[in-house]
């Protein structure tokens, strides 16, 4: 059986967070957020890099709450969202799955409903559902507030900063600007 590059990096980031969560958290302890416990296999330190990198990038509004799945010891979640604009990629419909392990999922660091995501396609046992995991699972993640200013929450919970730092708290149509200049540099 043939695996490709990108679904073994998303396998081996997937069963790197299982064995982190499983390690970090007691039988029902919720783990005190902090991604530096996180080994990732990917670290994005440009904006180019992130860009290059994820196939899907998107303006999403989250809907509902999330779906959690557990598999095999590990619990996961699928969250809906509401596609505001698509930046790189594809959709087929105006709402996608996000993908994630649920003590690390989105919903636990919002600031609103409102996020720009960088994603790739789920490609993994977990779910038969299509579904979108975070590129550098929390690095692809900007939180939209409702002073339309980009938040990116690896700077408050100890995770990668490099040039995120730069984004964090720029006007999000500024932001949106940029990727798409980014995007059609890759063109």
């Amino acid at each position: 059986m043939k695996i490709s590059c990108s679904s073994a990096l998303t396998l081996c980031i997937v069963l790197c967070l299982i064995l982190i969560v499983g390690c970090s958290a007691g039988e029902n302890a919720t783990p005190k957020l902090d991604y530096s416990n996180m080994d990732i296999a990917e670290v994005f330190t440009t904006l180019e890099e992130l860009t290059n990198s994820s196939e899907l990038i998107v303006e999403v509004k989250l809907t509902g709450e999330p779906e959690f799945i557990e598999y095999e010891g590990a619990n996961f979640s699928l969250t809906n969202a509401e596609v505001k604009e698509v930046l790189k990629g594809q959709v087929t419909n105006n709402s996608i799955k996000i993908f994630e392990v649920k003590a690390f999922n989105m919903n636990r660091t919002k600031k609103s409903d409102n996020f720009v995501l960088f994603m790739d396609k789920y490609k993994g046992p977990v779910t038969s559902e299509e579904a979108y995991v975070i590129s550098g699972v929390y690095q692809g993640k900007f939180n939209v507030d409702n002073e339309n200013k980009v938040i990116y929450d690896g700077i408050e919970y100890n995770g990668e900063v490099s040039f995120q730092q730069d984004l964090h708290l720029m006007n999000a149509e500024d932001f949106k600007k940029l990727v798409k200049e980014r995007v059609d540099n890759l063109n």
